[in-house]
């Protein structure tokens, strides 16, 4: 990773796209996981809320 921006100033046009790419798909696996866990937690939530509903 690049300390600086002239570091990356000073990368390839090839560089920057690749470690633009890399960079987004560490954001796109991070949003999923999130999302994951999101989507878990009120999974979860809906389950506890169906079960107290039922007694």
């Amino acid at each position: 990773m690049a300390k600086s921006i002239d570091e990356v100033m000073s990368w390839t046009l090839d560089q920057r796209i690749l470690m633009g790419n890399l960079a987004q798909r560490i954001i796109d696996e991070r949003t999923q996981q999130q999302s994951m866990a999101v989507q878990m937690g009120a999974t979860e939530f809906w389950n506890a809320l169906q079960k107290a509903n039922s007694r």
